[in-house]
């Protein structure tokens, strides 16, 4: 049976919502502001000086169980406090997973509070109202019989060495109320203190193990502290609202149904009274056990105003996610990604080579809402993970290619499919039955709602806001660089020869994933390696298929698609449009499957650690290539390493020539866009998956005492205001920043000194991009005026630039802006998608400098893609736009200059490296 012959083969064979909207049936401007002294503090619309802590404890290392919900608790305060509260989202200091060095970062220690976290977050005149939330594991002190926090790095057995000591938390929240550094404190714990647990095992479904009783603390009067559960009892779930029992019904409270008497405000003893009459019956209707909250400090505190007479509804609350946010919902989850909300035409056009039938006919599909998808397939590494731990029979036979053909094989499985695979390869000889088994698991797990993606909505992911044939452009000879399939080494592998095979990627079966470049919603593999299983059932074209993406559930359902390709699929097989099906319980060598994930909510902060963790797939994806320990500096297009741990991330791009520039009919272009010609780039080179950071910037001149500088000479949007200022610097560019945010206020000559820095610890040859590199990977393959398409409306999923939340931030009005995504400065890198080469923030976030002189147009430019160093060097150029420049300024074509001794508020600097040949 041949290749083609293969592929022919396969063608063949809840009600409390509805009582709060009933209780505030119309909410117009309504504003709810909680948190408050009663008789203290006037109700408000904002508070921006309040302080917010919250912690949601999951997923814990020893031999603990996990706290199911403890994420979207936590997500839901998060909600509140921001939204309801009228907290500044910079005030609230946010942690999922917290460890013991986490907890005393934050909450200082017995020995010292100032310096805490949360004391440098206070404002200084005492005027913070303080907000402490926490879901996860409590423990008993076996031996001092004191309660302790639970952090996810501590043995159950050894509270006293590694716990986290409730008095402790207490006694320092009492200090700052005598001290006056804060306005009112309020703590809630969805954690349960019950006394003589003996050994902090778990009882049912449970929130908290066991643990002592608070003893009595002077000063708790200070304070509003309510708590999950009383005496010896335990904190629960509720499984259907995938909250703690505690947090579901405290937060129902205090979105106005704890007003029982109707005066516009909920008390801390109105709270722990519907408390007392919700959570204890649920607790005792759902798990035949008592759960009484317990309250302590102000009873008469005010914790909850309505504004306007009305309180708010109450929204549906999960893991809240911005699009292009890369997240796990567990260390070991798989990494997903945020794919925006969109419309797009599915199928292929008649005139697309390597069409099929069954592709059309094309029809409009328009994807409501955001939703994640798997930055990669599910690895071998991943579904094992599932087998053991539920003991799932995943089968003993597999359809696997050995001996140069197709075979059904008895013994061979997902651990052995007749070819060498790690842990970071996709997981193969898996059926839709298996893939959904592993769904149904992670949900269980994670208490989030996966899923096989639907046919419509992996096509959406796949094309990534593209039309053309491949998302990397109308022709497949780009494969080698983006997908893995047939190509000259499985050629040679197999002795056989393949009619348009033109390239070689090393790989004969499978690759580990993410080894080839990303499409630009940051996925990887889309294409080939593995097919993947999608949710619908078969039909031979698509008539009457939805137009909404959900997935088509009716017809041939003993026929699942599968959609991408294979390591084994021909080129013309490869694409976004291509279709095929197969028996639901069949498993064969080339079907793998990937996750997506149904997002309930708004918009978040992104995730702290998800660069660390992709950093980490990165390194061990690169250990389990072929040849990676001798290789070295050989390194493969599409490969992502880094010299040194601290190193910045690089990507090799390929070789290939482009038409550099713009042609007068691009919307927004500029003269010196012009005139467009053909570039050459003759050799693969590496280039930095994300801008250089503050944090990167800041281990160079702590280890240089190179000293960058005490003002920014440009504006700074203080006050609203546009105005040179000194005193500011890539420190302090006057709004705030974390290490993982681009570096700003750089100038050129600075930048050049980071890459002689890099260059000599590394001995690589670190340099800035030249103007024509810089374009040709900005567009990495396209022609459009943007790398997602032509039109500036994907900017909010690719690009940080000028948006509703700037026009919000600033009160200015931007013509043309349709889209919100939530940064009215700088975003950490990387929150946004990426493009074909697997590049995030090419366009917006902060300019970059480049090599090149100044020259008013490409009129005599070099066309063999070096850096153009005459012209007026007085000058040097930037490209790229930045966090505040209109859609039709951020294009891959606009290019700007500025002197290369100055630095400015929104210009930074991305790295090239060159390759060893």
């Amino acid at each position: 049976m041949s290749i083609v012959d293969m592929q022919g083969a396969r063608d063949g064979k809840r009600s409390d919502m509805r009582r709060a909207g009933v209780r505030n049936a119309v909410v117009i401007g309504a504003v709810v502001l909680v948190g408050l002294l009663a008789g203290e503090v006037e109700a408000a619309v904002r508070n921006p000086d309040g302080v917010a802590v919250i912690i949601g404890n999951r997923a814990y290392e020893y031999d603990v169980p996990q706290v199911a919900y403890a994420h979207r608790d936590a997500a839901a305060f998060r909600r509140y406090v921001v939204d309801v509260l009228g907290f500044d989202p910079e005030n609230v200091i946010y942690s999922e997973d917290a460890d013991k060095a986490t907890m005393e970062r934050v909450f200082g220690n017995r020995d010292s509070l100032k310096g805490s976290e949360l004391w440098r977050y206070l404002h200084q005149d005492g005027i913070s109202d303080v907000v402490v939330f926490y879901s996860g594991h409590g423990i008993p002190g076996l031996n001092d019989k004191r309660g302790y926090l639970l952090p996810v790095n501590a043995h159950p057995d050894a509270a006293e060495l590694n716990g986290y000591p409730i008095d402790v938390l207490y006694q320092n929240l009492i200090k700052l109320k005598e001290q006056q550094a804060v306005r009112s404190v309020r703590v809630f714990l969805d954690a349960c203190f019950s006394g003589d647990s003996g050994g902090g095992r778990l009882i049912g479904s449970t929130s908290a193990i066991r643990v002592a009783p608070l003893k009595k603390l002077a000063g708790l009067d200070k304070l509003t502290i309510l708590t999950a559960a009383s005496g010896k009892e335990v904190a629960s779930w509720d499984k259907d609202a995938k909250h703690g029992l505690f947090t579901h019904h405290l937060l129902n409270a205090l979105y106005g149904e704890g007003d029982v008497d109707a005066d516009g405000q909920v008390t801390a003893a109105e709270a722990k009274a519907y408390l007392d009459r919700h959570m204890t019956r649920a607790a005792r209707r759902t798990f035949g056990r008592v759960q009484n909250a317990d309250l302590r400090g102000k009873a008469t505190a005010v914790l909850a105003r309505a504004v306007g007479g009305m309180f708010p509804v109450r929204p549906l609350i999960g893991p809240v996610r911005r699009v292009g946010e890369r997240f796990r919902d567990c260390p070991s989850c798989p990494e997903m990604v945020v794919v925006p909300a969109g419309s797009y035409e599915m199928g292929s056009p008649i005139s697309e080579a390597g069409r099929y039938n069954r592709e059309g006919p094309v029809h409009r599909v328009t994807i409501a809402k955001p939703f994640a998808v798997g930055v990669y397939e599910i690895t071998r590494g991943e579904f094992q993970q599932f087998v053991e731990a539920t003991g799932y029979p995943a089968g003993n036979s597999c359809l696997t290619f050995e001996e140069g053909k197709p075979e059904w094989h008895s013994g061979r499985h997902w651990r052995d499919p007749g070819f060498a695979q790690t842990d970071q390869h996709p997981v193969v000889c898996v059926s839709w039955q298996d893939a959904q088994a592993y769904v149904q698991w992670l949900s269980q797990e994670t208490g989030q709602g996966y899923r096989l993606l639907s046919e419509a909505e992996w096509e959406y992911a796949a094309r990534a806001g593209t039309r053309t044939a491949w998302y990397w452009g109308q022709k497949a000879s780009g494969q080698c660089v983006y997908a893995n399939g047939a190509d000259k080494t499985w050629e040679r592998r197999w002795g056989v020869k393949l009619s348009g095979i033109d390239c070689d990627d090393g790989y004969a079966f499978t690759s580990p994933v993410g080894v080839y470049g990303a499409n630009a919603f940051g996925l990887h593999d889309v294409l080939g390696n593995v097919s993947e299983w999608v949710q619908d059932c078969w039909h031979a074209s698509y008539d009457g298929a939805p137009s909404d993406g959900r997935a088509w559930e009716s017809g041939d359902c003993s026929q699942r698609m599968v959609r991408g390709g294979s390591w084994l699929s021909l080129p013309e097989l490869v694409r976004p449009a291509y279709r095929n099906r197969s028996n639901p319980g069949g498993r064969d060598l080339t079907s793998g499957f990937r996750l997506a994930r149904t997002l309930i909510g708004g918009t978040a902060m992104p995730q702290a650690g998800s660069q660390q963790q992709e950093v980490k797939a990165r390194q061990q994806a690169e250990k389990a290539r072929p040849g990676a320990e001798s290789r070295k500096s050989l390194r493969q297009v599409g490969e992502r390493f880094r010299d040194c741990p601290t190193c910045p991330e690089m990507v090799v791009v390929p070789a290939g020539s482009y038409e550099m520039g713009s042609p007068a009919s691009e919307v927004g272009r500029l003269d010196r866009e012009g005139p467009v010609h053909r570039v050459t780039i003759a050799k693969p080179f590496a280039v930095g998956v994300y801008e250089i950071t503050r944090g990167e910037f800041q281990q160079f001149v702590e280890a240089t005492g190179y000293p960058a500088g005490n003002s920014c000479m440009d504006f700074t949007f203080e006050e609203g205001s546009v105005e040179w200022r000194s005193g500011r610097h890539w420190r302090d560019p006057g709004f705030a920043q974390t290490d993982q945010h681009p570096v700003v206020c750089v100038s050129w000559q600075e930048a050049q000194a980071y890459v002689r820095w890099l260059s000599q610890e590394t001995g690589q040859e670190y340099r800035l991009l030249s103007e024509a590199e810089w374009e040709y990977v900005a567009r990495a393959g396209t022609r459009t005026a943007r790398y997602w398409g032509e039109k500036a409306s994907g900017l909010c999923a690719y690009a940080n630039g000028a948006d509703k939340t700037l026009v919000r931030r600033w009160g200015v009005k931007l013509p043309g802006i349709d889209c919100d995504d939530g940064y009215a400065f700088t975003s950490p890198v990387g929150v946004y998608g990426a493009n074909a080469f697997g590049l995030h923030d090419v366009l917006g976030n902060s300019f970059e400098w480049v090599q090149d002189c100044w020259n008013d147009s490409y009129a005599g430019a070099p066309v063999d893609g070096k850096a153009w160093e005459s012209g007026d060097c007085s000058r040097r150029v930037w490209r790229g736009g930045s966090w505040y420049y209109y859609p039709e300024f951020v294009r891959p074509a606009l290019r700007y200059w500025y002197y290369p001794g100055d630095r400015l508020i929104n210009n930074g600097f991305r790295l090239a490296r060159t390759l060893a040949s």
